[in-house]
């Protein structure tokens, strides 16, 4: 009809709504599988590559004083320490997926690249983790106010012939780590993080998930313990990154180590005309770095 103009079909749409799912399915299979990032302070920055932690001391009671009437009050300076942390990774994953043979196709394969990625990229930033807080921070020396990791056995880990057997050695020494953490006036709740035989051995013990000692705590029937002593316990195929070959569990608080994000998992999905094909790529931006080492205790076999 005279007057009336045509209406052009988006031509991009399709590989607009590609992009967002694509990078979409990225973050969710990253942050689905990634669970050591959530274990240590974070701290994104919009600009430089470093940003700053402070850690303090801790108040002394020597310091207290005995207010006699028209004196001076004597002032103390608490013990601290700045530890700075250097963007100094991003790293990338990366597909190329023939234009041809998506649409030849039998199947929806851009979701399954796009949960690769998110799964390799969360796979390797939790052993960085693991290796940080088993390696660096349990070798670290302390800061002014800070005290060293602990190291503790578990006791007939080694001797028990059965999964509910360990299992129960390995609820002891949760609790002996608890202890020297309290010791140690550590008030933040820490993490613990096992080997997924000893996560299922704990969930066989007569204690972990029995209704006489736990309420409402999971148990045979789910295959997952929630909660000992109070903290939460979870699980990882990467404890092996670390240098200790008879570490059973690392017990920590959250102030351990630390991560600078300049860029959080992102992903893009890009059309090479040269190739006739799209670019899948995925990436992260961070660096990591030791803090404090009082929050931090090792669970070893007795063989150790």
């Amino acid at each position: 009809m005279a007057g009336m103009v045509a209406t052009t079909p988006n031509k991009n749409a399709t590989r607009d709504t590609a992009l967002k799912l694509y990078t979409g399915e990225v973050i969710k299979a990253f942050r689905e599988k990634n669970i050591g990032l959530g274990l240590i302070k974070n701290r994104m920055i919009s600009g430089g590559k470093t940003a700053q932690f402070i850690v303090t001391g801790e108040a002394a009671e020597a310091d207290i004083q005995t207010h006699v009437r028209g004196e001076e009050v004597i002032s103390k300076v608490l013990a601290n320490d700045e530890v700075t942390i250097t963007v100094s990774t991003r790293y990338v994953h990366s597909h190329f997926l023939d234009a041809l043979d998506e649409k030849l196709a039998q199947y929806e394969i851009r979701g399954e690249l796009a949960f690769q990625s998110g799964q390799v990229l969360a796979t390797k930033i939790d052993k960085d983790v693991f290796q940080l807080v088993g390696n660096t921070v349990l070798a670290m020396t302390p800061l002014t106010g800070q005290q060293a990791a602990t190291t503790t056995s578990c006791t007939g880990y080694d001797a028990a012939t059965t999964a509910e057997g360990r299992g129960n050695a390995l609820i002891e020494a949760f609790f002996a780590g608890k202890a020297a953490l309290n010791v140690k006036k550590v008030t933040d709740t820490p993490s613990v993080i096992v080997a997924p035989t000893d996560y299922y051995n704990i969930v066989q013990s007569t204690r972990g998930t029995n209704a006489d000692y736990t309420s409402n705590n999971v148990g045979i029937d789910s295959g997952s313990v929630r909660q000992i002593a109070g903290f939460s316990i979870g699980w990882t195929n990467h404890l092996d990154v670390t240098t200790n070959t008879k570490l059973l569990a690392l017990m920590f608080t959250q102030d351990v180590a630390g991560v600078v994000k300049a860029m959080d998992i992102q992903s893009e999905a890009n059309y090479d005309f040269r190739r006739l094909g799209w670019q899948l790529t995925s990436y992260y931006a961070l660096g990591m770095g030791a803090l404090n080492p009082t929050g931090l205790v090792v669970i070893n076999d007795e063989s150790a």
